[in-house]
């Protein structure tokens, strides 16, 4: 994997939280399973009957900020979702290989800075739960300026913000679709992750650029 991956020409490592740093184990189950059965157990819905009902609502925001906004879910689904995340908090956690891969950036002099679509909100419950601020440079919600990541344009403003040279930075995700969304903004390499979830099994590789189960996979090199 270190050959596929040109550290010559890395300054800035950029990595997705969930599904990449953290285990998307937690956010498929709320989504999946706790969600559902909280939300139809009032309305006299079965679990899946609730899945049926919610799924439109999820297929019809994918891919846009909406889709991350825990207070349009909120006000949508007449529910405290934060309130309602913090139920099953404990099932947060780093994927396996993710501490020593940022121990690696950190020790190798490069800047490393995580973007995520996560809302604020549901980006505070993680750090409480882990502590990702503690190897990070900078943790940054893309709801901070208006546009999912899949969106080419949110790499623009999020590099001139935040003094990234995209051209000499590494962008790790595990969505296919945020991922050629930082190709088309300028990232000049990225790298797909085919385990972001610990309880499902690995995925095949998508997209053509370099895969890896996890972050344990790639070796940083030293400048």
């Amino acid at each position: 994997m270190s050959n596929a991956l040109d550290w010559a020409r890395i300054d800035t490592v950029l990595l997705d939280m969930d599904g990449t740093v953290l285990d998307l184990a937690f956010d498929n189950y709320f989504w999946l399973t706790h969600l559902p059965a909280a939300w139809g157990k009032p309305r006299g819905l079965a679990p899946d009957q609730a899945m049926q009902a919610l799924m439109p609502h999820f297929i019809g925001l994918r891919g846009s900020l909406l889709w991350y906004c825990l207070d349009h879910w909120s006000e949508l689904l007449e529910m405290d979702i934060v309130a309602l995340k913090q139920e099953c908090r404990d099932m947060i956690r780093f994927l396996p290989g993710a501490q020593d891969f940022l121990q690696q950036v950190r020790a190798s002099g490069r800047r490393l800075l995580l973007v995520t679509n996560a809302h604020p909100d549901a980006l505070a419950l993680k750090q409480s739960q882990c502590p990702i601020h503690e190897y990070f440079e900078g943790l940054h919600s893309s709801h901070s300026w208006g546009r999912p990541k899949e969106d080419a344009s949110f790499w623009t403003d999020f590099a001139q913000d935040c003094d990234v040279d995209l051209s000499r930075s590494l962008f790790v995700d595990d969505s296919e679709a945020v991922l050629r969304g930082a190709v088309a903004g300028g990232v000049s390499q990225v790298c797909g992750i085919l385990a972001p979830d610990t309880s499902t099994p690995a995925r095949q590789p998508f997209g053509d650029w370099p895969h890896v189960h996890g972050l344990g996979d790639i070796s940083v090199s030293t400048r």
